[in-house]
């Protein structure tokens, strides 16, 4: 740059997101004799940020303009506000329509350098500086909240953004505020920002649109083939762009409209340079809207002498002649016309055929990003976590591989056994990942019984396996007291209460057998993250109600599936009051309530409970010792403080009464008081499980028996949940209680839990229990009524003969209940929205880069696998691809077959797959060649097996309300096709929807289908990727 130009040029530095038009305003910058720029910030926008980044890489390759450093700045809006791009507009690049823009010669600086290097730029022309934002203001109001006292050395913060009284995104916001009005409020609501803010708002910008006239000056030649490199590639973009504008249809469109520059040469006006180009302004002041429905809208507008500077016009001819001026200089200097259009187009095709999206995936170094944290479940998934990219931040949405600390099978593990052996396995991949338990059916003796038992133990001894036999207890209350589940760790079991580690601050999760095997085989399988709820427990817990009142209560209160298939995080002041073998029973039950996992946070309860283990199992016990101790207490694992939760729901403890579950589902609460009113006859009662009969337990019902006998007519069957807690409630007395009152000891292990063994319920009897599950027939027969809930209403219920309270036991009248305070928040934010750069993002070879295809609309809820695939099919052997393709969705639509063809995509209601289990409800799907189902959301079974047999699935809830919007008026059709269009870019976990119309729809950020992922499903399922790994391993 020459003397002059130094001594006179406004210092800029240029936030923006390329983008067609802020490419102008780059080359505005970089060109002009009045702008001397300094530097340039990326911010998501347009596009994603790592095309923004990429972009402007690319152009100051082009112009020649390679010492400009550029810097990626925010990947996503504030608040985690979704991500907005418009790739209808720009193309889905930013800079789609010419294929002569060369390949970066030059790379991003690091993300972390961006505000220090902007702060010392600030420094040295303090007082001078202009910063120009073209972009959404995500890094403007990041930036200046981390260094406000920067604001009085800026001369100038320059604006293209927001519409007075025009719109282009919504009907009254424009883009840039919309695509994050958090960040445009943080900055118009600074008062340190008065009078340095000038604002080019949609109003004014777009009037400056290209005529057909304006584009031959820019070409600057009688055709195409005898026009510069730059000059052409100018002009295919603007051609480009506006053959995508003329494809919606717009009324009074006129040309494409170039906005981002207007906010460079309004600067000429203020800084007194009036003869190059002239704009009007007036001041005023407005709010920025941040709630639904006027999001980025700037309201309430007005006239106000100390308001921003906001222009009204601008003069377009001598814009224009400004602007092909300064086309004229960097057509002279530009490094891509030194290229003949061969070579960049030879070189532009290969680098986007080669790795179309190795640009689009690049390390930016940008994750993780600022205003994005982490809770407690994804930062313990991240532990566990295995083949993530470099960088990569794990939130919920996203596919991963983990590989868990432990996993735990119980009698099921011979059938796991055999699947680890069908697979072509013969040696576990990691012994001391493994636990297996024998508790289920304990109380069977019979030879095929007692022979899978021996079978197991011959298995465990033979591949070295940590062995637990029947009598030890129940597998889950196992992994408690032998460490394998411990705070801050992942720990898998195929027993859907798994999510019992929770209590002590593990995570657990169910995962079904095909998984247990894979782990076995290879030491990992993968799950995808679910989102997570904040279940927030207040007050002080009344005297008298247990936390298994607690789990009833958040059952029977919140029975709308407001947690289905979320994941838990317990927080709130009441938690430091509630013991584990508390927190132990309400995590144990989250899965009926729904839930695939719930986590208690790892506080000084956890610890002084472990402090006092360890001096039950001695210094030398391998997973519970001093060292492990201490590195808990060093490095607790806690939820970032600006964590998202999908949703919170709140309750009241200090307004909980007792409660009790049922009859015959935990959806049904009612407090003790009035159940007790209803004089229900007891037949049987229960302390038995994984829920309620750990040491605590035993003693609240021993408290409550003491001194009376079980009434007439009453059998009250007890376990231990473990052999070491019998011997401690032996010890204690209470078992001898118990056992003195009348109760009936079963051994330690599951039982009449689960419907085996001794005890069972049977028709017309009525049956209490401490356990997790009361539906139709679980406890013996479907005729049967049964109720849940705690030691002590269980204990006096066998007392009294009758559904009791346990103050009724001495005499005392039952306590009326109050009502419970309870209340449900949804944190706004788009179905599987990531919350980071896709930084790691790409394809294998043998896996699409996109799925496209055209929506058959099935408009139900809760399809079952029986609609889907039909039962009495189940269990034929040799029915053939084909058949199982003709019959798909028979018993839902008999007219599916005949509408849907290969390559469609299936888009459905809520909960699809509900039912049973049977994994040919996806693979007759893809017996149709439908690759891809998309729904509001699925069961979770259905989900796993879809992907254990690479179906892919989408979970879409705002693409079902728009589909159902759509054809509301239309006449019924169980299977209709739509004549919309789902595209699923992968290595940019992006979706897109649209319109038989064409019109954009829908663009949301679903979970990032990592490559650990890819490989399943290229490999044809979760099976055939563990066989692959087999062979790998026996070459």
């Amino acid at each position: 740059m020459d003397q002059e130009k130094q001594k006179n040029a406004i210092p800029i530095w240029l936030d923006c997101d390329p983008g067609q038009d802020d490419t102008v305003a780059i080359i505005l910058a970089s060109y002009s004799l009045d702008f001397n720029l300094i530097g340039i910030s990326t911010v998501h926008g347009n596009v994603s940020l790592e095309n923004t980044t990429s972009n402007a890489l690319r152009v100051l390759t082009a112009i020649g303009k390679t010492e400009i450093p550029v810097y990626p700045g925010e990947a996503k809006p504030l608040n985690n506000y979704r991500n907005v791009f418009a790739e209808d507009v720009h193309g889905k690049t930013g800079l789609n329509g010419s294929d002569l823009l060369p390949a970066p010669r030059i790379s991003a600086k690091n993300h972390n350098d961006f505000f220090p290097q902007l702060a010392a730029v600030i420094e040295k022309y303090a007082g001078e500086i202009c910063i120009v934002a073209t972009g959404p203001l995500t890094n403007m109001a990041l930036f200046f909240s981390e260094y406000p006292q920067l604001i009085s050395k800026v001369r100038w913060l320059s604006i293209m953004g927001g519409g007075i009284k025009v719109s282009n995104i919504t009907d009254n916001a424009e883009f840039n505020f919309y695509c994050d009005p958090f960040a445009a409020k943080v900055i118009f609501e600074n008062s340190s920002w008065l009078g340095k803010i000038i604002l080019s708002p949609l109003d004014v910008t777009q009037t400056v649109f290209i005529s057909e006239a304006i584009q031959k000056r820019i070409l600057a030649s009688s055709d195409t083939e005898s026009a510069s490199s730059f000059r052409l590639m100018m002009y295919e973009l603007i051609d480009s762009t506006n053959k995508r504008m003329l494809a919606k249809h717009l009324s009074n469109y006129k040309g494409p409209v170039i906005h981002d520059p207007v906010a460079l040469v309004a600067l000429l006006s203020f800084e007194n340079r009036t003869n190059q180009v002239f704009v009007s302004y007036n001041r005023q002041v407005f709010e920025v809207g941040v709630e639904p429905g006027n999001y980025g809208s700037c309201m309430d507008a007005r006239d106000d002498p100390n308001g921003v500077y906001v222009l009204k016009a601008i003069d377009t001819d001598t814009f224009w002649d400004y602007l092909t001026s300064v086309y004229e200089v960097c057509d002279k200097h530009a490094f891509m016309n030194t290229l003949t259009k061969d070579q960049l187009r030879e070189e532009f095709h290969n680098i986007n055929t080669r790795a179309r999206f190795r640009i689009a995936s690049r390390t930016f170094s940008t994750t993780p990003i600022r205003n994005v944290g982490q809770n407690l479940i994804e930062k313990i998934v991240q532990k566990y976590a295995v083949g993530l990219p470099e960088g990569k931040v794990v939130h919920s949405g996203d596919y991963v591989s983990i590989r868990p600390a432990h996993v735990m099978s119980h009698d099921n593990s011979w059938p796991v056994a055999l699947k680890f052996k069908g697979l072509g396995a013969s040696k576990v991949k990691d012994n001391r990942q493994i636990v297996n338990t024998l508790d289920h059916d304990v109380q069977n003796k019979s030879e095929k019984n007692l022979e899978k038992y021996e079978n197991i133990k011959n298995f465990a001894k033979e591949q070295g396996i940590d062995f637990y036999p029947a009598g030890r207890g129940i597998g889950h209350q196992i992994m408690i007291e032998e460490g394998y589940a411990f705070p801050g760790n992942l720990t898998v079991a195929s027993d859907s209460h798994s999510n019992t580690y929770g209590g002590i601050g593990a995570l657990g999760t169910a995962v079904v057998r095909t998984d247990a095997a894979a782990i076995w085989a290879t030491g990992q399988t993968w799950w995808q993250v679910p989102p997570v709820a904040n279940v927030v427990l207040e007050g002080e817990l009344p005297e008298g109600t247990t936390g298994k009142d607690i789990i009833i209560a958040l059952c029977g209160l919140f029975n709308n599936d407001e947690v289905l298939n979320h994941a838990i995080e317990f927080t709130g002041d009441a938690i430091k009051n509630l013991s584990v073998d508390y927190r132990l029973t309400i995590a144990n039950m989250t899965t009926e309530w729904g839930a695939l996992s719930g986590v208690f946070p790892i506080d000084n309860t956890v610890i002084n409970w472990y402090t006092n283990r360890l001096l039950r199992v001695g210094p030398n016990h391998p997973r519970i010792n001093n060292k492990t101790l201490e590195n808990l207490k060093n490095n607790r694992v806690v939820a970032d403080k600006d964590a998202y939760y999908a949703k919170t729901l709140k309750i009241d403890l200090s307004t909980l009464s007792p409660y009790v579950a049922g009859p015959n589902s935990v959806k049904v609460g009612t407090s003790i008081d009035k159940l007790s009113a209803q004089e229900l006859k007891v037949n049987k009662a229960y302390l038995v499980s994984c829920t309620n009969s750990r040491l605590s337990d035993i003693k609240a019902a021993a408290n409550v028996v003491k001194g009376n006998k079980i009434a007439p007519g009453v059998e009250f069957y007890i376990a231990a949940a473990s052999s070491e807690v019998q011997a401690d409630a032996e010890a204690d007395g209470a078992w001898k209680t118990l056992i003195e009152a009348g109760c009936i000891p079963l051994p330690a292990g599951c039982g009449p839990c689960i419907g085996l063994g001794a005890g069972l319920l049977k028709e017309g009897e009525i049956g209490i229990s401490a356990t997790n599950r009361n539906f139709k027939g679980r406890m013996g027969s479907k005729d049967a009524l049964a109720f849940l809930a705690s030691p002590e209403i269980v204990a006096a219920s066998a007392v009294l003969g009758k559904i009791a309270a346990p103050e009724e036991v001495s005499g005392q009248p039952c306590k009326e209940a109050t009502e419970v305070k309870k209340v449900v928040t949804i944190n706004e934010k788009p179905a599987g929205e990531s919350d980071e750069v896709s930084s790691g993002a790409k394809t294998l070879e043998g896996f699409p880069e996109f799925i496209e295809g055209e929506i058959v609309f099935c408009d139900a809820d809760n399809v079952n696998t029986d609609g889907i695939y039909p039962g009495k099919y189940t269990y034929q052997d040799d029915v053939s691809r084909e058949k199982m393709a003709e019959v798909c969705m028979e018993n839902y639509d008999a007219e599916f077959g005949k509408k849907t063809k290969t390559g469609d995509i299936i888009v459905s209601g809520f909960n699809f797959g509900t039912g049973s289990s049977r994994e040919q409800a996806a693979t007759a799907i893809l017996a149709r060649d439908i690759k891809l189902v998309a729904a509001g959301s699925f069961s979770n079974i259905f989900g796993r097996n879809s992907i254990n047999n690479a179906l892919l699935t989408l979970e879409l809830p705002e693409l079902i309300s728009k589909l159902r919007e759509r054809f509301q008026s239309e006449p019924e059709e169980l299977t209709r096709r739509t004549k919309w269009t789902l595209r699923w870019d992968v290595p940019t976990s992006i979706v897109t929807v649209k319109d038989e119309n064409g019109n954009v729809v829908i663009t949301n950020k679903v979970g990032e289908l990592g490559t650990n992922l890819q490989e399943i499903i290229i490999e044809g399922g979760l099976e055939g990727w563990v066989r692959a790994q087999i062979k790998k391993e026996n070459k």
